[in-house]
């Protein structure tokens, strides 16, 4: 049986880590080497680790001085000596069943290895405990019907099939090595350089449709703030990305794709945070061109067609740096909502319910800020094939 290294990283969890850790140890896999890091934690943390290693020979301690969560995971990355690994949140549960299921894919391979093994997760609120479905987790519509796949059998949807977290994720740890993947030197925004380069770069990809992981959200302390304190890090980790996969010979097959989650991810990062100087910084650098490597000097708004709300929602922050009111949902929305409705219709066939709920959280943001939002988009409409990205 190959040993399974689980890297799970831990700063400040004293009242989460317990119950995370002990659902590691409760995995029907048994062949596990537990590589704790604690990342400078000040609180119960380590005492908590101290003890549960005290009851569990697999359990391995890494006490490091505070240097963030990417940094945290390359330590235990570069202490893992398993065939494979998983690196979680200290603060998730796990099903039993979450390394037995998932290491029985990498079987299913033959004599091409499996890299990569990805199952699904949900969520559930840390206040209310209110969990919630995450069918976007994996977007069955955009993955081969035949499984494992290689990349190149979905070029233009590896970035959009899968979300770039790392924790719902087994590597072939050979594979990460060969690759040198790790965790760049970033504030925020490092797991999306480490998942998609290990996704592209995978020989084989396997799917477990199943819901295996608990994801926490709304914790008050969680590295999510951090995004406002360092706005544009997302950026730097496209570039970094975009950067690699040039030099590894992949980019031309997975450009289209790139391109358009690069985008998209770039407005979520921007539409997210709340009005004042770093959002109007970012809005700024959005549509006077500054993020070059986005290409929108490049291509038409046609190009950009993977997610129908790109568009959208850099008309959105177009008429913000311009100060005018906000778009609707669409420029020749007579009726607005029944616009939405077919918007949605069209969003749930190709992207589930979801991403459809998420659209139309996004068309009331914006209905609420302008009541004249159909005269507004039209003024800013000017040649809809071109971005018009000011001067």
């Amino acid at each position: 049986m190959e040993t399974v290294s689980i890297v799970l990283t831990v700063y400040n969890l004293e009242a989460y880590l317990e119950r995370t850790l002990r659902s590691v140890m409760a995995q029907t896999y048994p062949a596990l080497e537990i590589i704790c890091v604690d990342d400078g934690s000040t609180d119960g943390s380590a005492a908590i680790l101290a003890r549960l290693a005290a009851c569990d020979a697999r359990i391995r301690i890494i006490t490091q001085e505070n240097a963030g969560v990417g940094p945290a995971r390359n330590a235990g990355l570069a202490a893992a000596t398993g065939a494979y690994v998983m690196i979680l949140d200290g603060d998730d549960v796990f099903e039993p069943t979450l390394v037995e299921h998932l290491m029985a894919r990498t079987a299913l391979g033959g004599e091409v290895p499996v890299d990569v093994v990805i199952c699904r997760a949900n969520q559930f609120d840390d206040v209310s405990g209110k969990t919630k479905d995450l069918a976007y987790s994996i977007r069955m519509d955009q993955v081969p019907a035949h499984d494992p796949f290689a990349p190149a059998d979905m070029a233009d949807y590896v970035f959009s099939a899968f979300v770039g977290w790392p924790w719902d994720k087994l590597y072939r740890r050979e594979f990460l090595v060969r690759e040198n993947l790790a965790f760049p030197a970033l504030k925020n925004s490092e797991d999306l350089y480490f998942v998609f380069l290990a996704v592209a770069l995978a020989e084989r990809i396997s799917i477990c449709d199943e819901v295996l992981i608990h994801h926490r959200m709304n914790r008050p302390t969680s590295i999510s703030g951090s995004r406002l304190r360092s706005a544009d890090e997302f950026y730097r980790a496209i570039c970094l990305l975009k950067d690699r996969l040039r030099s590894s010979g992949t980019y031309e097959r997975l450009e289209w794709g790139f391109l358009n989650w690069a985008l998209d991810y770039t407005l979520w990062n921007i539409i997210t945070l709340p009005a004042g100087t770093e959002r109007a910084n970012l809005v700024k650098r959005l549509v006077t061109g500054e993020f070059s490597e986005l290409e929108l000097d490049a291509h038409g708004k046609e190009y950009f067609a993977l997610y129908p709300r790109t568009a959208m929602n850099y008309d959105l922050l177009r008429a913000e740096y311009e100060g005018l009111p906000a778009p609707a949902a669409g420029v020749e929305d007579v009726n607005p909502r029944l616009g939405l409705v077919a918007q949605a219709l069209t969003t749930a066939h190709h992207f589930g319910w979801g991403a459809a709920r998420y659209q139309y959280a996004e068309w009331k943001a914006r209905r609420a800020v302008s009541g004249n939002a159909v005269e507004a988009v039209k003024a800013t409409q000017r040649g809809r094939s071109h971005w018009n990205l000011a001067e």
